[in-house]
């Protein structure tokens, strides 16, 4: 991208660093989200926009496109990665199997801790 669009590596850091800090304040409706039971349509929902949103991507040809594409890719992120993921599974499969399974992984953790 530095090269085809002549943008300079402040820039390109500049668009990824504003889309973490985004996810990062994104993180706390996404978790709240997920707290009420909302958090596999969260997931889907931000698994779409994420794949329009590389899409559009690909087509960027401004600084402020790419800066726009990049913000709201790193809110995506809030609600796709693996954080969220676990906790939408551990919400799902309910606090007393996630007990029991863990109860499973104990003994090589003991023998060798």
């Amino acid at each position: 991208m530095r090269t085809d669009l002549g943008w300079s590596k402040t820039e390109l850091y500049g668009a990824a660093t504003c889309g973490m800090l985004l996810a990062g304040l994104a993180a706390y409706p996404v978790g709240a989200a997920i707290d009420r039971r909302h958090g596999r349509y969260l997931m889907a929902g931000a698994s779409v926009v994420s794949g329009l949103l590389l899409a559009a991507w690909s087509q960027v040809t401004s600084i402020v496109a790419f800066y726009a594409v990049l913000a709201v890719l790193g809110c995506m992120q809030a609600a796709t990665l693996y954080e969220p993921a676990f906790a939408v599974i551990a919400r799902r499969v309910g606090p007393e199997r996630v007990s029991r399974d863990r109860g499973k992984s104990e003994l090589p953790r003991s023998a060798f801790g």
